[in-house]
């Protein structure tokens, strides 16, 4: 049965919460924060007539404005985890109709949101633990766990807060005295010596959290330097194999000589397409990579893409086609100014990047004959959308959530003709989240493929009419 006396007691308001609790709480969010490389992570004590009591990471990069950019849309997420009493997880609250509806205007156009319910032992809410970012935000497994782990050691906490003030409380109501009392306090000392005892704990975790810290940026120093060191010959080796291919200096005199070069020169090439996107991933997965933004020419970016896959197509015999907007649009545009597509503030060597990734692969897995399409439109939102769409061997369904993870390639048997790493797919989507975009993966075995980018509508620049998709 529930205790009405202690339903009000005081203790359970954060104020009442030992500063050795709230500081080990702050360490814990600024871990959350820096090990999942996310902007923002909180405990909020949701109360009611009464300001959320908030402590948040202490991330020098996450200013105060940008906490009060996106407080009106957290405040909305974080109550409907109060009121449900269930975990909420958003990637991409933008897709989500009920969202869509419900949160503020002035809320940022794409945001991914975790959170989990706090509570006292006998199930009354405390509050909220969640993270939180601007852009488009898919958690792991592991990540998953950690973040859940957390949430359970936060409540564990409250559990024993509770036990202790619970004692101190019913010894008051019966005015217990003398050696009971002094009993009673014993046993609520014991409480908080495990309460201690749990802190410690929570520091041996931060400890083996700061360990992986270390191991991941010895991986990545460790990578950075023998990509260097694997790149410099490797260079040598494609350069002069390239020679003795195409037999610069004379001819070889067997034939076989030249062939063994091209097999070379193929396996260096690979090789280092190897190295370079392992690199890639390295830098991103540490922050390292700096987007140098400007203004960029999309159609041109994806014509000079077109043509480094075009001898590749041709080899297969691809119909490989590029288009901007529907050919009705442009038969009523009187104004040339006005039709010509916008411009992207992006960084075009990244932007490059992503598209020779998208169409290299779409010639890859796509049998001879068939067919690729580069489209580029603006949504009703003036978001700018770039697609790329084969007819190649597709994807299964259970297979499309794993491409976009680093190392993971679609269980077809396909596609053990083709070598990678499957490192392709991940690089394009974290590429477009540093942008502030994202990733959509549509695919149907044996039917094809289609990757849609989506920039988001503040880096669409030069004012012009809505362009619709082309069909």
């Amino acid at each position: 049965m529930e205790n009405p006396h202690i339903k009000s007691a005081p203790f359970r308001t954060s104020s009442s919460i030992p500063a050795e609790i709230k500081n080990k709480w702050q360490e814990m969010v600024d871990v959350t924060a820096e090990v999942l490389q996310i902007p923002f992570c909180q405990i909020s004590e949701v109360r009611e007539a009464a300001a959320p009591r908030i402590i948040r990471n202490h991330t020098p990069e996450t200013s105060n404005a940008l906490w009060e950019e996106i407080q009106q849309a957290y405040n909305k997420f974080s109550s409907h985890v109060f009121d449900s009493g269930q975990p909420l997880i958003l990637d991409d609250s933008s897709k989500d109709s009920f969202w869509v509806k419900n949160l503020p205007p002035s809320a940022p156009d794409v945001m991914s949101y975790n959170g989990h319910l706090l509570h006292w032992p006998d199930g009354e809410p405390f509050g909220t633990f969640s993270v939180f970012d601007r852009r488009a935000r898919t958690f792991s497994s592991h990540q998953q766990r950690l973040l859940e782990n957390f949430c359970d050691s936060l409540n564990k906490d409250l559990t024993i807060l509770h036990q202790s003030a619970e004692f101190a409380a019913q010894m008051n109501a019966a005015g217990v005295c003398g050696e009971e009392r002094l009993l009673a306090e014993r046993e609520s000392h014991d409480l908080y010596r495990q309460l201690e005892f749990r802190v410690a704990i929570e520091k041996e975790l931060e400890k083996a959290v700061e360990q992986e810290r270390f191991a991941s940026r010895s991986k990545s120093d460790f990578l950075a330097t023998m990509s260097h060191e694997l790149r410099t010959p490797l260079n040598s080796i494609i350069g002069f194999s390239e020679l003795i291919h195409n037999e610069a200096f004379g001819p070889l005199g067997k034939e076989c000589y030249r062939d063994y070069a091209a097999d070379i020169l193929a396996a260096g090439q690979h090789l280092l397409a190897v190295i370079n996107d392992v690199l890639d991933v390295s830098k991103l997965e540490t922050g390292e990579i700096e987007l140098r933004e400007t203004e960029c020419d999309i159609q041109a970016l994806s014509a000079s893409c077109m043509k480094m896959v075009t001898a590749r197509a041709v080899e297969k015999q691809l119909e490989i086609s590029d288009i901007t907007k529907s050919r009705e649009d442009a038969a009523r545009s009187d104004n040339e100014e006005a039709s010509r597509f916008p411009l992207l503030y992006a960084d075009p060597i990244r932007i490059k990047q992503i598209l020779i990734n998208l169409l290299g692969n779409a010639v890859k897995f796509t049998p001879r004959q068939g067919k690729i399409t580069l489209k580029r439109y603006l949504t009703a939102r003036d978001q700018m959308v770039i697609e790329v769409t084969d007819n190649g061997i597709g994807i299964s369904p259970e297979d499309l959530p794993r491409v976009l993870e680093p190392f993971k390639q679609a269980k077809n048997i396909l596609t053990r003709e083709h070598e990678g790493t499957g490192l392709g797919l991940h690089i394009v989507k974290s590429m477009m989240e540093l942008h502030g975009g994202n990733v959509e993966l549509f695919s149907q075995l044996k039917e094809g493929t289609t990757v849609r980018l989506i920039f988001p509508a503040k880096r669409v620049l030069s004012p012009v009419k809505i362009l619709k998709p082309p069909r």
